[in-house]
This record gives C-alpha cells, structure tokens and sequence, in this order.
C-alpha cells in the first residue's frame, strides 16, 4: 500500500473562561469551569490546569495519521491577575499526542527555582519531544496602571510530529504560588485551540511503528 493524501481538516477546541482565587493563609485556591488546581506536595506552589482532547477516534479506526501544521492558540481578551510579588505570570499552551498527567505538575523535580517548569518535550519532564504536536510559553506582567496584563516573553517548542492515536489532547497551564505567592485573583479569558491537519494513510509497516512508538512513550511513564 502507498502513502496517499486523504484531504485536510481544522480541528478546533473551546477553552472555557475561568477565575480563579487564592488566599495566602491559609492556601486556599478555587476555580471555575472545568479547571484544576494541582499543587506540589508540601509547598504552596500550584498550577492552574485546564485539559481537554480532540476525538479523531474515527480515523484511526480507518488507519489514517494525523499530520499536525502547528497550532493557533486563541484568547478573546486581556488575561487579568493581581499579586504582590516581584515574579511574572507565567502560562503554557500544549498539543500533545498523550495525556498531561497530574504528575507533570505534583513532581517537586520538575520545578527549578520555583518558577522554571520543565514542561512536557524538555530534557528533565518524562515526556518524549515527539509527543509534542505544538506549544507556547509566555509570561506577563501586572499592569496597575491598566489594570491587566503586558506580555513581556514567550517562544514555542514541539516536534511538529504525526499521530495516530484516538485523540489530539490540549492543556492549558498558569503557574500559581511562587509566581504568585499573596491573595490574589487571575482571571482568564474565553479561548480557542485550532489545529490544521493533513490526513495520511501510510504504508503499513510505517503505520505499525508508529503505533508501537507512540504505546512505548506512553509505557514508559507507568
């Protein structure tokens, strides 16, 4: 069998909105909407997560690859926080073959310095750079005089690879605690998550290693 071209699709995903408020003693953080507060055990420091997938369970089914063209990570307004520390706010936008899972966060070794996150694809997380589709990074500053937020850094990583799995999944992440270590209130906006992808039927033996490449990731985190 060759590898042909099957058409292409934009696969797209909603982020809901969410505000999210902590309490410095003692720490007391809630969400809304669907959002996760996962905290690092023993410490105050704790990530805001939202995750969510694309099913494209149908094409697998048929043996199709997914071949992803980046990511267009999508906010409808200005992401708002307030705190008394020095550090910024930091946040991450990831499409990944596989799960985020809760340890990507609880991990006290995946935190240096308490502000630098080894995020999924980077040499101390335990996810593969191939299992990164695409991903962003940015960090912002309060603004009092605005009363929001200036972007002031932010780069993208990603091997830019296929899948064939059942789902494409989506994770969005702010850093809480050291980033933001007083009571304070973040709210995020409304977002979006579209992804163009180009539709393959391998050949066989590449469709087979790709499968048996992407159960190895996973398996090794177990």
């Amino acid at each position: 069998m060759s590898q042909s071209i099957k058409g292409s699709r934009d696969l797209r995903k909603l982020i809901p909105r969410s505000r999210i408020d902590w309490n410095e003693n003692p720490l007391l953080t809630t969400a809304q909407n669907g959002w996760e507060i996962l905290t690092i055990p023993l410490t105050t420091t704790q990530f805001a997560v939202y995750r969510t997938y694309v099913d494209v369970v149908g094409w697998s089914k048929d043996d199709i690859t997914a071949f992803t063209q980046g990511a267009s990570f999508q906010e409808c307004d200005a992401i708002f926080f307030t705190a008394g520390g020095s550090q910024p706010l930091k946040s991450w936008d990831m499409v990944t073959v596989n799960r985020v899972d809760d340890t990507a966060f609880t991990d006290p070794s995946r935190l240096l310095n308490g502000t630098n996150w080894s995020a999924p694809g980077t040499s101390f997380s335990n996810y593969n750079l191939e299992e990164v589709l695409a991903a962003r990074w940015r960090e912002f500053a309060a603004d009092s005089t605005l009363a929001t937020s200036r972007l002031i850094g932010s780069g993208v990583w990603g091997a830019g690879d296929a899948t064939a799995g059942d789902r494409i999944h989506i994770t969005k992440v702010f850093l809480l605690g050291v980033a933001l270590p007083t009571a304070g209130r973040l709210v995020i906006p409304d977002g979006a998550v579209v992804i163009p992808t180009v539709l393959v039927k391998e050949k066989d033996l590449v469709y087979m290693e790709r499968l048996r490449r992407s159960y190895v990731l996973a398996d090794n985190r177990t």
